[in-house]
Parts: structure tokens; C-alpha cells; sequence
């Protein structure tokens, strides 16, 4: 819908984060009112401005996040009115200590709405009703089948669903490729706590003091002979326990040890106990925390209030300065803004942000890859290729690194990177048989090396690997026009163009099939789209006026000839082409092009 709206325009979806971000911090104010926590506003402008969100609102991809939190907050704020909804006797207010109040269906349902919408965006909120449950118990001190549990039981069961979907689709299209070292489906149970332990402490540090925060972290090494990384386990087990041990305490209560279950519950999808797809390249994102930073934030902002009054003295009743509070409070969000402000920057384009994730994280695979696919199309091949290099010497056996090497060297054109194309490209096909672009590359090498039967089962073999791909059936399409095979060229690029319509390349392919079939008339159109889409097909051209001649279309025909020309004022066969045309318009010659 935004594309249609405003197609490549950043600023546009920049627009729509930022308003999600902002309508959730609100959601989020009014939810720790409703539950009376202290500096309710104070938690909710922490949250919004805090620098570890800003991976997740200006990093467009995560709008995936700020669209789930938005509905994930939205079912939270109307589950709380639920639960403590008052019949038309009742005075307005929460009163989650109510037993016998008439509650309403309508807020039910439109909770239970919102919060599929939330899995539909983002199945890692299928913990709102673990959540919903810690926040009721600590209101209520117990909770009761019929009222508390039973009416939950459709989100649990909802988030049951979604997170088996996206375990199954993170399965087959994640751990289910090869060649992935940084992936975590080889990690046992053990390795997995190991992990959870870590990112438990991880994001609680960065929610503390936000330095040094990266789009990439380190891939950590996990190795259950090391023995200091049973510490980070051990140790938030060691807390929580110490939370519930203390809640009896005078002045500590259930709050504290609340607020953390709710956090561990939270982060739980994303804490290495599942394989997600970044695992690859990092066990932790900022954005996997999210929603998780919710419930340490509130009990900052409420023991922030309850501390600076108590050891800082309080405001006069008729001074006119604002209190040290509030004074400490703004001073706090003036940094987290600021801070904000300066990693933002970060996002401003891809090289941008690829550099910076290269100074911060040198060995990022990730990065080193993708920045080195954007010198390529740059047309810088030498950074392009050094890049490529330094991450295959940092994951020799990483098959997609392997795969751009190869396309590298080949795109390259020098002979005596040929052979070398060619061993990365088998090589990447090893690690990674159902890469598809490594069979597009090995298919190209194969039929300059003159392996023409290997190079077409190449091509044959990424169309069955990526049937959706309007890519691989154009390659075969080529390969076969170029051995004069029309009939079956034909057929591919029909199904290249039916995949993809707009894909000047193919629609090219199709017309000069058409043309070499005789189809002249039916040659005619996909050339003027081919053009249309990429003005600077010579040889459309070139087709297209020849096409047009053969139609009766003379002064047309010359136009394009000249297009040709300009274009690529070396080939011979243009400038033959103009001169028969420029006769045959003017009678004098009898030359065919």
C-alpha cells in the first residue's frame, strides 16, 4: 500500500514509523496509567528515545516491528479495560481487584483482534498472553480460572499457532539451507541456554547504557567447555530468584521480580532458544528487544520517582522552578534524544550503514558481502572483490560469500579469473545446493567455457529450484537463442515475461524470439515495452526497427536504427542496418537488414 502511495520515496515510510513509534509510546502511557505505575510518561519517553530503538523504526524493514507493537500494545490497553470494566453502576477507573464486575465483550474481541493483527505482523508478540497474566497475578496477588485464565486461553492459543507457522517456515527456509556457518541450528539445548543466559544481560546493559550499539553485533562463540559462560545463566537465574526471594521486603514487593518475568517472557522468542534468521550473522538485534524494554523502563521510571524526591528534596509548593525530578528527568531524554539523533544517522543509506557496521563489527560477513555487492553495481569491482576476500577469509565455508566471489570474477571478464569463477561458484554449489543464483553463475561459465549441455542442466536446474523467478527462465531463453533453438527460446521468455512483465531484459528476449519465428506483428509490442522500460537497449532497437520494416513501418524503422547507433556506435550491423533502411525509405535500395 505505501509503495502505491509513494513508491521509492524514503520519506514516506519514515513517516509511517515514526507515527507507529510515537501512537505506541502513547499506547504505552496510557497502559502504565491504567495500572497506576509511577512516572508513567517519564517510562513511555524513555521507551520512544531510547537509542536501541532506533534500529526498529529507521531501519524500514522493521516496520514489521513498530506495526506489531502498535496492535501488541492496542490489545494490551483494551485487554486491561476488559478485565476491569465496570458495569453502568461502577465509577470510571481501573479496579483490577473486582471480581464480580460486568465485563465487556466488545473490548474483548476487539483485544483479541488487535492481537492476531499483531502475530500477523509480527509472530514474536505471541507472548501478550504470558504477559497479560504476569501483569494480573502482581495487581491481584492470585488468579482465577474463570475470570483470569479461561479468557486468555484464545490468545494462547492464537500465539501457539502463529509462533509453530514461523517456527516451521524459519526451519525450511533458514536452518534448511547449508552452508550457513553463523546459523544456530546446530546449537544443542545447552549451547541455547547459554545463549538466552547472555542476551538476558546483554540487553539489559545496552537498556542501561546504550554505547556502542551496532545494526551487526559479534557472532558470539558458544562453548559449553568454556566455564565463564555458565555465568550469564546462572546469574539471571541467580536474580530472579533473589526478586522472589525480596518481595516480601518492605518497600520492594512484586513489582521488580514482575517486571523482569515480563522482560525474560518477552525476549524469550528471540533469545536463542528458536532459530531466526539473523542468527546467522549475530545472536542479538536491537530490534529483537523491542517490546521486551517495556518492563525494565516502567521500573526505572517508577523507582526514578520514588528515589529523587526521597534523597533529593522535594519542590516547594509555591516555587516557581520546576522540580529536581523533572529537572533530572528532561536531562535524561535530552541525551537519549540526542544519542538517538547521532545513530539515526547511520540509516541514512545502505553504504552508509554498512560502513559504519564495518567499523564497529570489522568481521561482519554481512556487511563485508552486501557492501560488496553495492560496489559492484557501483561498477567499483576492485573494493568489490578485496571485500568479498576478507569475509571468505573470515568464513571460508560460508556458500553465499563463495557464490558473489565467483559472480564477481566472471562479471570481471578477465581470463585468468575464469577458472577461479568457476571453483567458487562449484564450490558455493557444495554448501549450498539450493542456491539458485550459484546455478544462474556455473550455467553462465559452463557455456563460455563451451560446456554447453552442463550449462543449460545449470539453468534447467535454477528454474526448478526458484520457479517464481522470471531470472532463470531469460538465461535459458538466452542459451537457447544463442544455439537457434527460437521454438524453446520462446517458451522461456514467455514464462519470464508472465513472471515478470516489466522486466525490460525479457520482454527483449521475447520480441527478438517472436522476430526470428516470423511472428513479426507480435514481435512488434513486446519491443516497444522492453524500450519503454529501458531506453538503452541498443539491440531492442536495433530488433524493433527491423521488426518494423518488415511491417511496412519505414520512417518509424530509421528512427530506431539511429537509436541503435547512438547507443552503441561500434557494432557494425547497426550502422549496416541504418544505411538499408535510409535507402529502402528513400527507394533507392534494395538491401534487407
Amino acid at each position: 500500500m505505501e509503495h502505491h502511495l509513494w513508491g521509492d520515496s524514503m520519506l514516506g515510510y519514515h513517516l509511517v514509523s515514526l507515527f507507529l513509534h510515537a501512537f505506541s509510546a502513547i499506547l504505552l502511557a496510557a497502559i502504565l496509567l491504567r495500572l497506576k505505575c509511577r512516572s508513567a510518561w517519564l517510562a513511555a519517553a524513555i521507551w520512544a528515545l531510547h537509542p536501541i530503538q532506533v534500529e526498529s523504526v529507521a531501519w524500514i524493514s522493521e516496520l514489521k516491528n513498530t506495526l506489531s507493537g502498535a496492535c501488541y500494545l492496542g490489545a494490551t490497553l483494551l485487554y486491561l479495560r476488559f478485565e476491569s470494566s465496570p458495569g453502568r453502576t461502577e465509577s470510571p477507573g481501573i479496579n483490577l481487584l473486582a471480581k464480580k464486575s460486568r465485563r465487556s465483550p466488545g473490548l474483548y474481541l476487539i483485544s483479541l483482534g488487535l492481537f492476531i493483527c499483531a502475530l500477523l505482523a509480527k509472530s514474536v508478540v505471541a507472548t501478550l498472553p504470558v504477559v497479560l497474566l504476569l501483569v494480573l497475578h502482581w495487581k491481584k496477588g492470585r488468579l482465577g480460572w474463570k475470570r483470569d485464565l479461561l479468557p486468555l486461553l484464545p490468545f494462547l492459543l492464537m500465539g501457539v499457532i502463529s509462533g509453530l507457522f514461523t517456527a516451521r517456515m524459519e526451519h525450511l527456509y533458514v536452518s534448511g539451507e547449508l552452508g550457513f556457518t553463523d546459523s544456530s541450528s546446530h546449537l544443542s539445548m545447552l549451547d541455547r541456554c547459554l545463549v538466552a543466559g547472555r542476551a538476558f544481560w546483554f540487553y539489559l546493559e545496552k537498556l542501561c547504557w546504550p554505547s556502542g550499539l551496532s545494526f551487526i553485533y559479534p557472532h558470539w562463540t558458544i562453548n559449553p567447555d568454556i566455564w565463564w559462560q555458565y555465568l550469564f545463566p546462572t546469574g539471571a537465574l541467580a536474580f530472579l530468584v533473589v526478586l522472589f526471594a525480596v518481595r516480601h521486603w518492605k518497600g520492594v514487593g512484586n513489582a521488580p521480580l514482575t517486571a523482569f518475568l515480563c522482560y525474560g517472557v518477552t525476549l524469550f522468542p528471540a533469545a536463542g532458544f528458536l532459530d531466526v534468521y539473523p542468527f546467522r550473522y549475530s545472536f542479538v538485534a536491537n530490534h529483537f528487544q523491542y517490546l521486551a524494554g517495556i518492563a525494565p523502563i516502567a521500573l526505572f521510571a517508577a523507582g526514578f520517582h520514588r528515589w529523587v524526591p526521597r534523597h533529593c528534596g522535594r519542590r516547594p509548593t509555591n516555587s516557581l522552578f520546576p522540580d529536581l525530578h523533572t529537572i533530572l528527568g528532561l536531562f535524561l531524554l535530552g541525551l537519549l534524544a540526542f544519542q538517538s539523533n547521532r545513530l539515526s544517522r547511520e540509516y541514512r543509506d545502505e553504504e552508509t550503514l554498512w560502513r559504519a557496521t564495518l567499523q564497529k563489527n570489522p568481521d561482519c560477513t554481512l556487511a563485508l558481502n552486501d557492501l560488496s555487492n553495492l560496489m559492484a553495481n557501483r561498477g567499483n569491482s576492485r573494493e568489490s572483490l578485496s571485500l568479498l576476500e576478507r569475509a571468505l577469509e573470515i568464513a571460508p565455508d560460508f556458500g553465499e560469500i563463495h557464490c558473489n566471489l565467483g559472480l564477481a570474477l566472471m562479471e570481471r571478464g578477465d581470463p585468468g579469473d575464469q577458472d577461479k569463477a568457476k571453483y567458487h561458484l562449484q564450490r558455493a554449489q557444495e554448501l549450498i545446493p539450493s542456491f539458485w543464483e550459484t546455478q544462474l553463475g556455473l550455467g553462465k561459465i559452463l557455456l563460455q567455457k563451451g560446456e554447453l549441455q552442463a550449462g543449460m542442466d545449470s539453468y534447467r536446474k535454477a528454474t526448478l529450484l526458484n520457479p517464481l523467478s522470471a531470472t532463470p527462465h531469460a538465461y535459458l531463453g538466452e542459451a537457447f537463442s544463442r544455439q537457434g533453438d527460437w521454438s524453446d527460446a520462446l517458451i522461456e521468455y514467455r514464462r519470464a515475461v508472465s513472471l515478470e512483465p516489466n522486466n525490460a531484459a525479457s520482454l527483449a528476449g521475447l520480441g527478438s524470439s517472436l522476430l526470428a519465428t516470423g511472428l513479426v506483428e507480435e514481435a512488434i509490442l513486446p519491443l516497444e515495452r522492453a524500450i519503454a522500460t529501458n531506453p538503452a537497449l541498443a539491440d531492442a532497437h536495433n530488433n524493433l526497427g527491423i521488426a518494423l520494416i518488415r511491417a511496412g513501418r519505414m520512417p518509424r524503422a530509421v528512427k530506431e536504427f539511429e537509436l541503435a547507433v547512438q547507443l552503441n556506435p561500434a557494432n557494425e550491423n547497426y550502422h549496416r542496418n541504418l544505411q538499408n533502411a535510409r535507402a529502402q525509405a528513400s527507394g533507392s535500395g534494395t538491401g534487407k537488414p
